[in-house]
């Protein structure tokens, strides 16, 4: 009985959800560009699984609190739209310390939340926006062997945690290096063996607590460079261990056009799938606010991000759902909730 009626909601589940997406096609609220053979990106999408399984989460505390129930409904808002991978870029935010760490109350409810849900987690560090200057500093030396330390302290508090919260293993998909690289920085021979130390030295400390895969992310402005990248992407993955590699593509933020990153990424890609190390692009579902006096970014259309996920592989991810979309207004968000929505339809259940 039980069994019954769970596939009778599912049913109506998705009968619901076509209709809606239908509904908001026959109002006009969803326009895409077409294909060769005119038909929209939409139809498309409509007979596809969506290739975006997974997107980015920033806990900014003024947003995210510990309520179980603000975290139930954040993963089932992502579930719907066909992601069941979060990466929380970070579980502290700002310079070191070096004070003894606790892991946040409001990761307890992100995880048993996607716990509850069979949503997987990308489980960041501590993000420092001084990460840049530090590296490149005078007393580099001094800052990398800080950070290490304290990453040492982080990883251990969430250790702790996981195991007197009873997270089963299942529910995270790895750990996350929160600490994003400029391409050009891998161009410098001096920063870049700074990089590789330091990111090797997190990599193994991670890999001593678990099995679990470690990820490391970036972006460039580099796009006539694409061969000088590609072989410095592949010699960090080689000198430092990590075998999964988050790229932004650069288009929202202004710092690659579309053909570069298309280019740019499906040669990354192809590098990977020959060294056998896994790379997802990034696809940058807004664009910056160039009315603002400060970096202020806004939800992009659904065309453009239709079209900046063509231009991508069917392994992707999207910066960010969270704050593009759940937490967005606007006619915009409108369209891309929908989009994803609708997209997700096609995807098994």
């Amino acid at each position: 009985m039980g069994q019954q009626k769970n596939a009778f909601f599912l049913d109506y589940k998705q009968a619901f959800k076509v209709a809606f997406a239908a509904a908001m096609i026959f109002a006009g609220a969803i326009s895409l560009p077409k294909t060769e053979d005119g038909k929209t990106g939409l139809a498309v999408a409509a007979n596809t699984c969506s290739p975006v399984k997974t997107s980015f989460i920033q806990p900014w505390l003024d947003t995210y609190s510990s309520d179980p129930i603000f975290w139930n409904n954040e993963m089932r808002a992502h579930n719907n739209m066909g992601v069941k991978r979060l990466v929380l870029q970070w579980v502290h935010w700002g310079h070191s310390k070096n004070e003894r760490y606790h892991a946040p109350k409001w990761l307890v409810a992100a995880l048993k939340a996607a716990e509850r849900t069979g949503t997987k987690i990308w489980l960041g560090l501590r993000y420092d926006p001084h990460f840049i200057r530090g590296i490149n500093g005078p007393d580099a030396k001094n800052y990398i062997n800080q950070r290490l330390v304290d990453n040492f302290q982080i990883t251990a508090s969430i250790q702790r945690l996981l195991y007197e919260q009873e997270i089963s293993p299942t529910t995270i998909a790895g750990w996350y290096i929160p600490d994003e690289i400029d391409a050009a920085m891998l161009l410098s021979k001096q920063t870049r063996l700074r990089l590789e130390s330091y990111f090797r030295i997190t990599r193994q400390m991670l890999n001593s607590n678990g099995d679990y895969p470690v990820a490391a992310s970036g972006y460039t402005n580099l796009g006539e460079r694409p061969k000088e990248v590609v072989h410095a992407i592949s010699q960090f993955v080689a000198n430092t261990g990590i075998r999964t590699v988050f790229g932004q593509d650069g288009v929202g933020a202004g710092l690659l056009q579309p053909k570069q990153s298309e280019n740019l990424y499906r040669k990354i890609e192809r590098r990977a799938r020959i060294e056998r190390w896994t790379f997802v692009p990034v696809v940058e579902i807004f664009n910056v606010d160039n009315a603002s006096t400060e970096f202020r970014t806004l939800p992009a259309s659904a065309e453009e991000v239709y079209q900046r996920l063509e231009n991508q592989s069917d392994n992707v991810a999207v910066f960010s759902m969270a704050q593009h979309i759940i937490h967005a207004q606007g006619t915009n968000r409108d369209q891309l909730k929908a989009l994803f929505e609708n997209w997700s339809l096609n995807c098994p259940l």
